[in-house]
């Protein structure tokens, strides 16, 4: 069965292989002829009734909406443990 140790140093080292591929991955690929592809083009048209530069806000009140509180947690840690420490010490 193989260490943990072991499983780390492989996985680090998969990490890093892929990590050298990816760049190349990315590289966008040539046009047929040589010429680098072109990247596609994204317009967006604004008219003057889309852009009036206020803030739009909600109308109305805003109401304050209290959160439930999370309820404590259900363990407890034990502050003693004198007497399970005095009766391991015993068996010894």
């Amino acid at each position: 069965m193989p260490t943990r140790r072991t499983l780390v140093t492989c996985l680090a080292g998969a990490a890093l292989a892929v990590s050298l591929m990816l760049p190349a991955a990315a590289q966008p690929t040539p046009a047929p002829d040589g010429a680098p592809a072109a990247a596609p083009v994204t317009t967006y048209s604004f008219t003057p009734e889309d852009i009036d530069g206020r803030i739009h806000r909600p109308e109305g009140e805003v109401d304050v909406v209290r959160r439930a509180a999370s309820p404590d947690s259900l363990v407890r840690v034990r502050q003693d443990f004198g007497d399970r420490l005095r009766a391991s010490a015993d068996d010894i």
